[in-house]
């Protein structure tokens, strides 16, 4: 019993989950429409449109709200922003979901994101004050720097990682 405690506590416990509904996620990019898309696909398909991240938001998998839509009595679409590591590649598998890889021209998510920190005036959550100060009142040059150091890294791992998933396992990457 203790074991069985110390698995779920780790997060390694291994429940597969199959059911009779279908489960799609859309593993997106940030800025990649990923929002507009899920909505689309619910309605197009009559589906429920699900959150399956941590405190009802779309970051990473959170592996007990997957459970939970999984174990839900009809079809969902959710999405998430998660790149294919160990981790989320198990999920899927264990879970029996069926992904779809969003993806978006890599300059067109990088002027995204740039617009949205301005307006948004999020910029403080990953830069200090001075650097935010900095980011705001600089070059559109400058803040074009910036924002592909900070995020395209992120963007092109997220890619060629799914791309390697596409090439090497087509039990994963299935056609739906």
């Amino acid at each position: 019993k203790n074991e069985i405690l110390y698995e779920i506590a780790d997060g390694s416990l291994d429940l597969s989950v199959k059911g009779k509904y279908k489960n799609i996620i859309l593993c997106a990019q940030p800025k990649s429409a990923s929002l507009y898309m899920r909505q689309l696909l619910a309605e197009v398909f009559n589906y429920k449109s699900e959150v399956i991240g941590l405190e009802g938001k779309n970051g990473n998998i959170y592996y007990p709200r997957a459970v939970a839509v999984k174990n839900l009595k009809y079809n969902t679409v959710s999405h998430c922003h998660s790149s294919p590591t160990p981790e989320t590649i198990k999920i899927l598998k264990l879970l029996n979901f069926r992904p779809v890889i969003l993806t978006r021209n890599l300059l067109d998510s990088l002027v995204s994101r740039k617009d949205m920190l301005l307006r948004d005036k999020w910029a403080g959550n990953i830069l200090s004050n001075d650097a935010m100060k900095a980011f705001i009142s600089g070059s559109d040059e400058y803040q074009l720097d910036l924002i592909i150091s900070l995020f395209a890294p992120g963007y092109i791992n997220f890619y060629v990682g799914w791309k390697h998933y596409e090439d090497n396992d087509n039990n994963l990457l299935r056609p739906i």
